[in-house]
Formats: structure tokens, C-alpha cells, sequence
């Protein structure tokens, strides 16, 4: 896997050459019990929940083997991953993630993946509203058991983070095209 800086990725959303096949991408949102994965269309206009994965019981490397078949099933490009990112150098938030990462890269199974992180605060957030406002309806009304409801929302992160990426990229591109005239 590769490090690009996430807006390095937009090149996937703002090709315009009929010649070339569009790439997706893919989402990852890494949860302290689920890692779960979306994925855009081809246009990258929309995110999708692929599949999540119990940290207990999937290992970093059918982890690694269940995105190799999504990017190669899907024609997928780049991934982005939600990470939440810290204000100052005592807390340990983001952590997990990146030992996630670096232990995803040491499986040497994804090395053509370019990759970027995406600000996962305002997704958590998001969750956390969602959780807050719903859950009681969620719960009582529908029966939803709240382990349930959890691990929904854990899935959906993956689908908050890909989707708040490309809201943001495809927004950058359209301003890039107005600016050159296109």
C-alpha cells in the first residue's frame, strides 16, 4: 500500500477520457470491534457498505484478502480510511488505526493500493447523533437488539467516511473545471 495525501485520490473522480476505465474506491473504517468497508460507484458519486469484519475473529490477513477481491472485483482504485486525527500530541487518539494500517502494508497484499486518510471526527459525530436521537426509537419500537444497532452504525461509518470524502473531492473537481473552463 502507498501513502498519497488524500486529495491525490481526486484524479480517480475528475477523469473525463472516455478511453479510460473508471475507478471506484474504496472506504475502511477501523472500529475497536469491526473493521468495516464501502465502496463508491464507478462515478465515485456514491458510497455503499460492502461487508464488516470482527477484529476477533478475521486476522489481518483475511482482512487483507477479503479488500484484495473487492479491488479486483470492482475495479477499485484507492482507498480511503476514516482516522481520527488529534489536536495535540498527548492524546492517542488515531493510533489504532494506524497500527491497523501498517499492519494491513506488512501483508504485502494490497502494495498497489494508494491510500489516504480522512478525518473521521465529524463522522463519529454523526454516529454518535444518529445513536443519540434513534436508538431509543430503534430499539423499543422495532425490537433492534442495541448490539445491533451498534455494529449498523459501525457499518455505516465506512459509507460516512467514503461518502464525506468524495462530497469534498467531487466538489474540488467542479471548482477545478470551472476554473480551466470546462
Amino acid at each position: 500500500m502507498k501513502f498519497v495525501k488524500p486529495m491525490m485520490l481526486k484524479h480517480f473522480l475528475g477523469r473525463k477520457t472516455s478511453y479510460r476505465r473508471r475507478h471506484g474506491l474504496l472506504g475502511l473504517h477501523v472500529g475497536d470491534k469491526y473493521v468495516s468497508l464501502a465502496m463508491s460507484d464507478k462515478e465515485s458519486k456514491t458510497a455503499v457498505p460492502l461487508e464488516f469484519m470482527d477484529r476477533e475473529v478475521f486476522s489481518i490477513d483475511l482482512i487483507a484478502d477479503s479488500m484484495q477481491k473487492h479491488i479486483s472485483s470492482f475495479n477499485l482504485g484507492g482507498c480511503i480510511i476514516g482516522y481520527r486525527y488529534i489536536r495535540s500530541i498527548e492524546k492517542s487518539e488515531g493510533v489504532s488505526e494506524q497500527i491497523f494500517i501498517d499492519n494491513l502494508c506488512k501483508t504485502v497484499k494490497l502494495e498497489s493500493l494508494k491510500y489516504a486518510y480522512w478525518d473521521g471526527r465529524i463522522i463519529s459525530k454523526d454516529v454518535d447523533i444518529v445513536l443519540k436521537h434513534h436508538a431509543e426509537y430503534l430499539v423499543d419500537q422495532l425490537g433492534l437488539p442495541q448490539e445491533t444497532l451498534e455494529t449498523i452504525l459501525d457499518k455505516f461509518a465506512a459509507v460516512r467516511t467514503l461518502q464525506g470524502y468524495m462530497d469534498c473531492a467531487n466538489m474540488l473537481v467542479a471548482i477545478d473545471n470551472l476554473a480551466l473552463g470546462n
